[in-house]
C-alpha cells in the first residue's frame, strides 16, 4: 500500500532531477520495492488467476440496494463508472490509508486504464501471464481493497490490513529459485 501511494509522487520528483540522478532515484525506488517483495515471502505473481478471479467492475456489497435514480435523471448509456462506489466508500472509510490507496489506484486507472491486454508493453519479459495485463488492473485492485477493508458505506464492518505475508512452505520455496 505504501509503495503504491508513494509512487504517485515519483513524476513530480523526477521532473527536477538531472537524468543521471533520475536513474539513481528510480533504481533505488525499484530496489526498495523489490526488497519488500522479497521480505514479504516472494509471492508468486499469478496474473492469469488474478484476472480470472477479479472483476473489472467491482460492485457494492451484495446486501446493499442499488441507488434509484431520480425520475428527472438522464438515463445512463452503457455501464456506470466502476470507480464511483469505490471512491464513495473510501471517503467515509475510517482508515485514512484506504482513501490514499484508492486515490493512487484511481489516478493510475485514469492514466493507464485504456490499455488493452497483449499490447506489447510486457513483451520480452519472463513474467508469466503478462499478456493478460490491461488497464483494468487498477480498478480490480481497488475492488479487492474495498472487499478486504470493508465497504463501510454499504454497512459492512471496517476491517484491518492483512499483515500475514505470503510465506510458503520450504518445499515450494526450493522449487522457486532464481
Amino acid at each position: 500500500m505504501h509503495l503504491v501511494t508513494s509512487s504517485i509522487f515519483l513524476p513530480s520528483f523526477v521532473a527536477y532531477l538531472a537524468p543521471s540522478s533520475q536513474e539513481v532515484f528510480l533504481r533505488s525506488y525499484f530496489f526498495v520495492s523489490l526488497a519488500w517483495w522479497i521480505a514479504r515471502g516472494r509471492p508468486i505473481l499469478n496474473i492469469t488467476q488474478f484476472f480470472l478471479s477479479t472483476s473489472p467492475s467491482p460492485s457494492p456489497a451484495p446486501t446493499s440496494k442499488p441507488p434509484k435514480p431520480h425520475e428527472s435523471a438522464i438515463p445512463s448509456s452503457g455501464a456506470p463508472n466502476p470507480w464511483l462506489p469505490l471512491i464513495a466508500n473510501s471517503i467515509v472509510h475510517p482508515n485514512d490509508h484506504h482513501a490514499k490507496l484508492q486515490r493512487a489506484l484511481a489516478h493510475y486507472g485514469m492514466v493507464y486504464g485504456k490499455r488493452e491486454a497483449g499490447r506489447g508493453d510486457f513483451k520480452g519479459t519472463e513474467l508469466e501471464g503478462a499478456e493478460r495485463l490491461d488497464g483494468t488492473l487498477f480498478v480490480r485492485v481497488a475492488g479487492l481493497t474495498d472487499e478486504k477493508l470493508g465497504r463501510v458505506r454499504e454497512g459492512e464492518e471496517s476491517k484491518s490490513w492483512d499483515r500475514t505475508g505470503f510465506y510458503q512452505s520450504e518445499e515450494k520455496m526450493e522449487r522457486r529459485s532464481f
